[in-house]
């Protein structure tokens, strides 16, 4: 929200070079990357794909625009391009998991004040207009997205630009996910409630009637429970690793 033309730098002014590189290429059928963010605060749960789009932060506003950028193209080139909007992806698979610089997502956040390297986790805002107070998200497991993307690239057999959402229908609070982890880690965490954020929509949760129906796609590995698990096993690597590191280290 502080500076909006990071997104539309990278997800726009490079995105258009980026499209122009794979045309030169021939590259004309692939799966684009969006965002439930194209939604902004919904008019309806679960959010379906022909709902109105009004982005409430420029990160949403930067892929609708591509979306609608990749709609030309397709029509200029005869492209086949599928474009998920991710609801909020998680969990990690055998070595693999989220790591960002600076961390920002909230399942790593809490595992890492499970394994002690973070003293706390800050809720933002606990009075919006949901059961508990906290925002309500539609959690999605990294492996049942994988397998929306292998699906779909093995039906981009026509021209057109195709859009659906890949969630769940299901909706977890910020609290509720704060137990879960609790309950998988077997750690009290110390949580602190903070501010609300601009540009934070209050419920995100996606309908999959139309990726189900189209790829007959369907969140098997999305439990919240199963998602967190797979989430600790890759935080507590990462906890080892950078003990390892510290042991290791000359000391001057």
């Amino acid at each position: 929200m502080r500076n909006p033309g990071v997104f539309f730098d990278k997800n726009l002014a490079s995105g258009i070079t980026f499209l122009e590189c794979l045309r030169e290429a021939g590259v004309r059928n692939f799966v684009f990357s969006s965002t439930a963010a194209v939604y902004g605060n919904p008019v309806r749960m679960p959010i379906r794909e022909d709902d109105p789009k009004e982005p409430v932060n420029a990160y949403g506003e930067s892929k609708l625009a591509m979306e609608r950028i990749l709609r030309w193209y397709c029509s200029a080139y005869g492209w086949a391009v599928v474009a998920f909007r991710y609801f909020n992806a998680s969990g990690s698979i055998q070595g693999h998991g989220e790591r960002h610089e600076p961390e920002t997502h909230i399942l790593p956040l809490l595992l890492q004040v499970a394994s002690g390297r973070r003293q706390f986790f800050e809720i933002y805002g606990a009075e919006h207009p949901t059961p508990d107070g906290t925002c309500l998200r539609d959690y999605v497991h990294v492996l049942d997205i994988a397998e929306a993307h292998l699906l779909a690239l093995s039906r981009l057999d026509s021209p057109g630009f195709r859009a659906f959402n890949i969630g769940t229908g299901t909706n977890h609070s910020v609290r509720e996910v704060c137990r879960v982890v609790e309950q998988v880690t077997g750690k009290h965490l110390n949580i602190r409630i903070g501010s609300r954020r601009p540009g934070d929509p209050a419920v995100l949760c996606a309908s999959p009637e139309a990726i189900s129906a189209e790829f007959g796609w369907k969140a098997t590995h999305s439990d919240l429970v199963e998602i967190v698990r797979s989430a600790w096993v890759w935080e507590q690597a990462q906890y080892n690793s950078a003990a390892l590191c510290e042991t290791s280290a000359p000391r001057l």
